[in-house]
């Protein structure tokens, strides 16, 4: 399922939607932003392969904002960074230890 995101008529405010709460009786005023997955997604899950990556999507930019955040830890784990971006293409997520098989979770903020 795509991530969600309330907004209310001053902009974003991840808060103001109580954990847990459903979304489909939230205040009127709020509307459900919706992040696209898949080859031209801003959100998704890739698995490392010997500590590397490289993630197909349409929606990175040379000046993309690029948060990973481990989901599922495997092999020997390292510290995440991000290698090479190209631009409407793909970008690298880098662990460093090449024994890093873990699930790591993407959103590209452009």
């Amino acid at each position: 399922m795509p991530g969600l995101l309330a907004l209310a008529s001053g902009g974003l405010n991840p808060g103001a939607v109580a954990p847990g709460t459903d979304l489909g009786t939230a205040a009127s005023s709020y509307r459900h932003v919706y992040l696209g997955t898949g080859a031209a997604g801003v959100v998704g899950v890739a698995t490392l392969v010997a500590g590397t990556v490289t993630v197909a999507t349409t929606q990175v930019t040379a000046s993309s904002i690029i948060l990973v955040s481990p989901k599922t830890l495997g092999g020997t784990v390292g510290t995440l960074s991000i290698g090479t971006i190209t631009a409407n293409t793909s970008f690298v997520i880098n662990s460093s230890s090449g024994a890093d098989t873990s699930v790591v979770s993407f959103l590209i903020i452009n």
